[in-house]
């Protein structure tokens, strides 16, 4: 502390503040405790954004159990309801642009039209064939999956739809598949 009673001496100068302003300028605890919290509420904030887009995304999709059909809530309300029931768990062995029909059915047994998105697991992974889009009550939609890619061995993967059933949100089954290694390789 500087004689004249007005606290520590300035960082950038070798002057004490006047009597009096000592504890008007930031000290370096402050200034380190102030960039702690800066730099915890920004980690937070990543965190919290990272967990929203992971839920969002379902990431791991071995988390989320093939879905089964549940029943409407009230019969008595003008909504859709999505049945899905697959018949073929492995596609056997394929190749590139093999398209592999009849793998799973989706049945709309509500009252009024189903609405169907289909969601695709990356670049690589099988995706559904053509398919209506909408579906009026009480009408079945056969689905086929096409194969995308060329690299040789076993490969297991996932084919998921959305619908807007409020008690079926989401249809997804799990699946598997060979593709042989080409001649010469």
């Amino acid at each position: 502390m500087h004689r004249s009673g007005g606290g520590r001496v300035f960082s950038k100068s070798r002057r004490p503040p006047p009597p009096g302003d000592g504890k008007r300028y930031p000290t370096e605890i402050m200034n380190s405790l102030r960039s702690f919290r800066i730099i915890a509420v920004f980690a937070l904030c990543l965190v919290l954004v990272v967990a929203s887009i992971a839920i969002h995304n379902d990431v791991n999709h071995n988390l989320i159990p093939d879905t089964e059909a549940k029943p409407a809530t009230r019969p008595s309300t003008v909504q859709p309801s999505a049945m899905l029931t697959v018949s073929l768990r492995d596609l056997g062995v394929v190749s590139m642009g093999t398209v592999v029909p009849n793998v799973a059915t989706v049945k709309n047994t509500g009252n009024c039209g189903l609405r169907l998105r289909a969601c695709s697991g990356g670049c690589r992974a099988p995706e559904f064939a053509a398919f209506r889009n909408a579906l009026p009550a009480g009408a079945t939609e056969s689905l086929a999956l096409r194969i995308r890619h060329d690299v040789p061995g076993t490969h297991e993967s996932r084919a998921e739809l959305y619908t807007d059933d409020p008690a079926n949100p989401y249809l997804g089954f799990a699946f598997t598949y060979t593709i042989l290694p080409q001649n010469g390789g």
